[in-house]
């Protein structure tokens, strides 16, 4: 069995994983659990033990926050933003990213051009 380090080192690693692959599309706990050489299911136990969300939900969480951050420096386009953030289909993506900041991309970026007028 893992000591507490061990577990919160994998966690780290985890999330390490998520924030350099999360433009991916291909992105899946199936390949996640290959390439950190783990089961994935006990992956996803252990990250929802420690970290409160599924590795999915952190994966989503990470792409919304990554496409904030590209909306804010000036990306107009949601499908271009949808696609480096890991989502092929802008519609999913704009459904996503609505039930994470209540609003539609499109809503967001005429929220910030409205604040830099």
């Amino acid at each position: 069995p893992e000591n507490d380090q061990g577990r919160t080192d994998l966690i780290s690693v985890i999330q390490k994983y998520v924030d350099e692959h999360f433009s991916d599309p291909d992105f899946s706990l199936e390949r996640l659990g290959n390439d950190l050489k783990y089961n994935k299911k006990y992956l996803s136990t252990v990250f929802k033990r420690h970290v409160g969300v599924g590795i999915v939900d952190y994966l989503h969480t990470v792409r919304i926050q990554h496409a904030c951050t590209m909306l804010k420096q000036g990306f107009t386009s949601v499908s271009d933003v949808s696609l480096r953030c890991g989502y092929p289909d802008s519609q999913y993506f704009s459904k996503v990213f609505k039930q994470a900041e209540g609003i539609t991309p499109s809503e967001y970026i005429k929220n910030i051009a409205e604040q830099s007028s």
